[in-house]
């Protein structure tokens, strides 16, 4: 059996695996279960257009907030929290501990 080797690793938005799902869709006639489970997901959840979701990263990321990582920001934008305290339950499960301030601003900008 081989022994697959990852190259890189880089967070996606769920914008971006629309985009990468919808190409999937395009190219194979009949979708497998995990495609086919994909398709319900994206059918139940609002996701960004792809576009916006760059947009709103770049802009995210130009806050150059300390110790905000890209997959903090990613996730972030799936879940797109409306106040300071949906906002902290993100914060929650990381490690990462950030101001007041800082998320202060993630909000406005959201």
């Amino acid at each position: 059996m081989p022994n697959p080797k990852i190259i890189e690793e880089t967070p996606i938005n769920l914008a971006n695996l629309k985009s990468i799902f919808i190409k999937l869709k395009k190219r194979d006639e009949e979708l497998n279960y995990r495609l086919s489970k994909m398709q319900e997901f994206f059918e139940a959840v609002p996701v960004l257009k792809k576009k916006e979701a760059d947009e709103l990263f770049t802009k995210l990321k130009d806050l150059e907030i300390p110790r905000l990582k890209d997959n903090m920001i990613q996730k972030i934008i799936n879940l797109q929290p409306k106040t300071l305290e949906e906002l902290k339950i993100i914060f929650q499960g990381s490690p990462i501990s950030i101001s007041k301030e800082s998320m202060e601003k993630i909000i406005k900008t959201l």
